[in-house]
């Protein structure tokens, strides 16, 4: 019997510090929308240009800011992972076939660190779901 409860003891402490680390460093997805997408439209401009001057078939580059929703109580940090790369052009009717495209995600995060190093060491190994990065 005392073997359960030392067991069930360990087990909740367990759990409690579980609990205890996921509120202390949240990390969440957040849907892009027109307020996001601004504060990084200067950042997916610039990366357009290099993608547009170098070899690579898709480049990469990173941001973070802070941003309060309106549902938010405070302000969090944001961070924004943005992948530029050429796809086929739907229907458009281009000298390549191809068009340039965007993409980009956004994190929230209470975790500190640079963008680049949160996104590629801890936010995106935590990912479960199998999304592409």
């Amino acid at each position: 019997m005392s073997a359960a409860i030392g067991l069930g003891l360990r087990l909740w402490i367990a759990g409690l510090l579980l609990w205890a680390l996921g509120h202390m460093a949240a990390v969440w997805a957040a849907a892009g929308n027109a307020t996001l997408d601004a504060l990084v439209a200067e950042t997916a401009d610039n990366l357009r240009f290099h993608h547009a001057k170098s070899s690579q078939t898709r480049l990469r580059t990173f941001a973070s800011f802070t941003y309060q929703a309106g549902s938010w109580k405070r302000p969090r940090k944001v961070v924004a992972r943005l992948e530029c790369s050429l796809q086929p052009d739907a229907g458009e009717a281009t000298s390549t076939g191809m068009r340039q495209e965007v993409d980009i995600r956004y994190v929230v995060t209470s975790l500190k660190g640079s963008a680049q190093y949160l996104y590629e060491n801890v936010l995106l190994p935590a990912r479960a779901n199998g999304e592409p990065d």
